[in-house]
């Protein structure tokens, strides 16, 4: 509609400006034209008017009578004419005195003036003069203006109409383009008058109201676009009426919800709002373009699920632990309250996985979750830190002593036995405590403090809790001392072995030894292992140093066959050390290297060892015995120990624990244990060696039950290498290999009382 009126007022402007064109000139050519000649012509009339004047006044009488000197008086003229005139002297009664003859072609010009004798008029004079040269050349400027009209027009009408067409084709092309992205964007877009009332809905916006174009057109845009905050369930401002109000863009508050026509599903929308403004700034109408983030919104809360809680318990996480725990502290300082932290720790936890798998044990940490919830209030808060610990966070406590009672609450839920796949688990939990703000004013120093009270739980025989004290904190500054110690030791060589002699019963010659860790530190002095090994295993620094160990043992074992003393070296693996990658195949390098026989090296491992994953530990154990690597199973009888595992594995020596041998002679069950496992090694083709014998009456008895190797300060405690080569030369005749001469391992010292 816009072009054709445009159209209509272009070609009647085109129109009216040609006519002024053509009509204008002859026109006013004319006028100038008429103009002038009426005035030259009354000047002449009034010229000749003075002039026969004059002549009356010099003959009043017989003026009438002088024809040819009025002729030549009414012969003048102001200047050239090429017009055809007549000029006439009346006297007073109207005959005509004297004429300048001549044929006046129409149209005429004509002038008057009375003639005067002394102020008394006596005739007239009457000038008359042709306008058709006038009208004549007129035409031909008209002529001329029709041409001029014509060029005009067609210059004011065709290349504006031109322009015009380009600028409405580009105009309908971007219209069609805008209507064409607004029927495609994703975006829902909805534009009103002034007055709220709607022009338009695009498909999307469509979609998520429920109305079409046609049905909402001049509705009003609170009738169409039911709009409400999601937590207070309150109708929310239309965006579009503040935008008209305000004159300005206005965003969507947060948490909207549209609800749709018809259905009334619910969708949560955002954007914005903006007026629309003519080019001189004046406000027609508003747009409004939202857009569906139900989707986002669910993955967003999915997403901060995820990651303020754990995957497996549902629980909340460390971060939303502390987040919380720093609610709660806040809250308490400006009340003065306190708030209670438990960090708690299964006992035993690893067992259950190593024994049943990990998914039994995912499995019973969702069911400890869900009791340790129910153990809490509504408002406190239990969070999973990661593995098998657990914290707390308990607000509002009146006294110390009602985190003592969640605690309680806590050990006893934990208590009753656990059905998992048909069976029936029990498990505990050590739980530290700490209250802010008296043990602490900062989340990092209640947290460490927790669980610092939370091992000295556990050191305490498990299954209790602890508050926190300061005397804890100075054992964890000496672990912690003992820690930063073991990472420098094995750099600083602060590391060195021992060796304990093992004794044959039936040859009474030493077979082999036993390499000891000791480590000599420059700050604490000669630290026993039973102080730093567990640091090592927990810091996992155990497998370098007991790789260490391995072949520092070898490389000695070699040098004594080279000195004709072949002895078997036993050294200890851990669990760690064990599972490395590849580690069968870097002992076996390590015996390349070394040029030592696999005959002479055992490895001893622990029954816990070998549950831990035994169908790996059994192709290991298999592979180092296939190649001559002896195995021997130490601390036997200490752990779970089960005939299975002597059946599955090649174990090639039993150690019979020193805790047995000790009380022998006064525990009867400590004898029958030592003897059956005696006996069980004699049927099944197996060593039995026992550890700690340190009295000959021990000696008697292992003999008189068949032990084939002893091991104890009975023979010898561990020593270095220089005082181990001067004990073995000193007793039994230390022989040395010749040329012609097999090696010989020295024979046991005499003293010791035989079996008889």
């Amino acid at each position: 509609m816009l072009y054709p009126r445009k159209l209509k007022l272009l070609t009647a402007f085109a129109a009216v400006l040609a006519v002024l064109a053509f009509i204008l000139p002859p026109v006013t050519y004319l006028a100038l034209k008429y103009q002038h000649e009426k005035a030259v012509v009354s000047v002449e009339t009034h010229v000749n008017a003075l002039a026969v004047s004059e002549l009356i006044n010099t003959n009043p009488e017989l003026w009438v009578f002088e024809q040819l000197r009025l002729i030549e008086l009414l012969s003048f003229r102001t200047g050239s004419v090429g017009a055809s005139e007549s000029r006439t002297v009346y006297d007073i009664e109207g005959t005509i005195v004297a004429q300048s003859k001549g044929v006046v072609d129409a149209p005429r010009i004509s002038s008057s003036r009375l003639l005067f004798d002394a102020g008394r008029p006596v005739g007239r004079i009457d000038i008359e003069r042709s306008f058709r040269v006038a009208l004549i050349n007129s035409g031909g400027i008209a002529a001329i203006s029709l041409v001029v009209a014509i060029l005009l027009f067609l210059a004011t009408y065709g290349l504006p109409l031109r322009t015009l067409r380009k600028t409405f084709n580009d105009l309908r092309q971007e219209k069609e383009k805008a209507l064409v992205t607004l029927q495609s964007i994703g975006d829902a877009v909805i534009t009103t008058d002034q007055n709220m009332r709607i022009e338009y809905l695009n498909p999307v916006a469509e979609e998520l109201t429920g109305w079409t174009t046609a049905e909402a057109r001049s509705m009003h845009m609170d009738e169409v676009f039911r709009i409400f905050n999601e937590k207070s369930r309150e109708p929310s401002v239309n965006p579009i009426r503040e935008c008209l109000d305000t004159n300005a863009v206005v965003a969507m508050e947060n948490h909207t919800i549209l609800v749709r026509k018809g259905d009334g599903e619910e969708f949560h929308i955002e954007d914005s709002a903006a007026p629309i403004r003519l080019s001189d700034g004046v406000i027609v109408g508003a747009v409004m373009v939202f857009h569906d983030v139900t989707d986002r919104r669910k993955a967003q809360k999915r997403l901060h699920h995820i990651a303020f809680h754990d995957e497996l318990t549902g629980l909340p996480n460390r971060s939303y632990f502390q987040e919380s725990l720093r609610r709660a502290m806040q809250e308490a300082h400006v009340l003065n309250r306190q708030v209670g932290v438990l960090f708690m720790d299964l006992d035993r936890f690893k067992t259950v996985n190593d024994s049943l798998g990990h998914a039994v044990g995912d499995e019973l940490l969702i069911l400890v979750a869900k009791r340790l919830q129910a153990c809490v209030r509504d408002h406190d808060m239990v969070s999973r830190m990661g593995g098998d610990e657990f914290t707390a966070v308990l607000t509002d406590l009146p006294s110390a002593e009602s985190a003592a009672i969640v605690a309680e609450k806590i050990i006893k839920a934990l208590s009753a036995p656990f059905q998992l796949h048909g069976n029936t688990l029990r498990i505990s939990a050590s739980i530290g405590i700490t209250l802010f703000p008296r043990d602490g004013a900062s989340i990092g120093i209640l947290l460490k403090n927790a669980d610092t009270a939370m091992y000295h739980a556990k050191s305490c025989g498990r299954n209790n809790f602890q508050y926190y004290t300061a005397a804890m904190s100075a054992r964890a500054v000496d672990a912690l001392y003992l820690e930063n110690a073991l990472r420098t030791a094995l750099e600083n060589a602060e590391y060195y072995l021992e060796y304990q002699p093992k004794f044959d019963v039936k040859t009474r010659r030493v077979v082999g030894v036993e390499a000891l860790l000791r480590w000599n530190s420059p700050h604490l002095g000669c630290v026993m292992p039973s102080d730093f090994i567990s640091a090592l295993e927990e810091s996992g620094d155990i497998c370098q140093v007991g790789n260490w160990v391995l072949k520092t043992a070898i490389a000695q074992a070699k040098v004594w066959m080279d000195a004709g003393r072949a002895l078997v070296v036993s050294v200890n693996v851990s669990a760690r050390q064990f599972k490395q990658p590849d580690w069968v195949g870097e002992v076996m390098a390590l015996l390349d290297a070394a040029g030592l026989p696999p005959s002479l090296l055992q490895i001893e491992v622990t029954e816990s060892l070998l549950m831990d994953g035994a169908d790996r530990n059994e192709t290991m154990i298999r592979t180092l015995t296939h190649l001559g690597v002896k195995v021997a199973l130490d601390d036997f009888g200490t752990g779970f120990s089960s005939l299975s595992y002597l059946c599955r594995f090649p174990i090639t020596e039993l150690k019979i624990d020193r805790s047995f041998v000790v009380d022998i002679r006064r525990n009867t069950t400590a004898y029958k244990v030592v003897k059956t496992i005696i006996e069980l090694g004699q049927a099944l083709d197996i060593r039995v060696i026992a550890e700690g014998v340190e009295t000959p009456e021990q000696y008697d008895l292992l003999t008189e039950m068949g032990c084939d190797e002893i091991q104890g300060y009975l023979v010898s405690r561990p020593l270095g290498v220089v005082a181990l080569e001067a004990f073995l030369d000193n007793f039994g005749g230390a022989r040395r290999a010749g040329p012609n001469r097999p090696p010989l391992t020295p024979a046991f010292p005499g003293n010791l009382p035989a079996h008889t």
